[in-house]
């Protein structure tokens, strides 16, 4: 996993150069970008609703799982 992520590190610093002179590579960080954000959304209501189950089984007296 940590080579895969030192791949993708160098793929995205690579693009972020090459983004300022192919319109191409600058539309595909875009998206790439975008969709980031919509995962860490994604992630985030996981991460609360995770929260209020965890709350209501206290709140209900059932142990945590």
């Amino acid at each position: 996993l940590a080579s895969l992520l030192t791949t993708i590190k160098a793929t995205l610093e690579d693009a972020e150069e090459k983004q300022f002179t192919d319109k191409a590579i600058k539309d595909w960080l875009q998206k790439l970008k975008d969709a980031a954000n919509v995962l860490d959304d994604i992630l985030d209501e996981c991460a609360t609703e995770a929260l209020e189950f965890e709350y209501e089984g206290f709140k209900c007296g059932l142990p945590y799982k």
